[in-house]
């Protein structure tokens, strides 16, 4: 039987320690209220957190069944969607979760109201991707986020196979870390760039001023033999370049062909 994930990802630029641990406690809510009603309590079960990822959880069939460990995942994922899309009403929410879960949740997405977080994306073992920028119907997000098929170019920093085969990339321009997820059948071509200097095709989530948050669905990778470089050594290089605007609206300008 293969070990179950859940994870939860919090984007955004320097996240507090209480927004964190916000973010955890809610889980644990959540978690022990969908057990109990899901998995008998003679059951063994014993989530860990992995250490790839802020805030993924892993458990190895013990006593519980995988389809036990799946059927709780799917349970949290179906409360979270609930509470974000729906505003808590009674006829979307889960018939297997609790108060506790519900309050555990609402903490969760509480730390949507932290400025530096702009999105929570949900996803893990047998639940489809689920992504949340705001919290009550009808108040638009912090900021906008598009989805385009595009390419991410810089040092492919790290790979892990724990849970969802994923890597990340230092982009070459701003020197941001960009994690990316891919088919663990690509596994061999991205464990041969690791350190290298890369062209990553997939599909990019930008943020609404040009900067990247994330890929998923990579295509391709193509390693560029050039020694890699720190892009950001150059900055001041051509102060004029821009023309006053900032780094991220100049490029979003020139992929997307706006006027002057």
């Amino acid at each position: 039987m293969s070990e179950v994930q859940f994870q939860l990802s919090l984007f955004g630029e320097h996240i507090g320690f209480q927004t964190f641990a916000d973010a955890v406690g809610g889980l644990e809510d959540v978690l022990e209220d969908a057990e109990s009603a899901l998995i008998p309590e003679s059951k063994a079960r014993h989530w860990y957190f992995e250490s790839e990822a802020p805030v993924q959880i892993t458990a190895t069939p013990n006593g519980a069944s995988e389809a036990e460990l799946r059927s709780v995942v799917a349970a949290i994922r179906d409360g979270i969607e609930a509470l974000s899309q729906q505003g808590a009403q009674d006829a979307a929410w889960p018939s297997s979760l609790g108060g506790q879960a519900r309050r555990g949740l609402t903490r969760i997405l509480g730390v949507l109201r932290d400025p530096t977080v702009d999105l929570i994306e949900v996803t893990g073992t047998g639940i489809e991707t689920f992504s949340v920028q705001e919290i009550q119907p009808g108040r638009g997000p912090k900021k906008n986020f598009y989805q385009d098929y595009s390419a991410i170019e810089g040092v492919l920093d790290s790979v892990s196979v724990r849970g969802r085969p994923r890597f990340t990339v230092r982009q070459a321009w701003t020197g941001r870390i960009v994690p990316g997820y891919f088919d663990i059948r690509m596994l061999d071509r991205v464990t041969a760039a690791v350190s290298k200097w890369v062209d990553v095709e997939g599909l990019v989530r930008f943020r609404d001023d040009g900067s990247v948050v994330s890929m998923s669905e990579t295509r391709r990778i193509r390693v560029d033999d050039r020694t890699p470089l720190n892009m950001l050594e150059f900055e001041g290089a051509l102060p004029d370049l821009t023309g006053g605007l900032s780094s991220e609206e100049y490029v979003r300008r020139l992929r997307g062909g706006v006027d002057e």
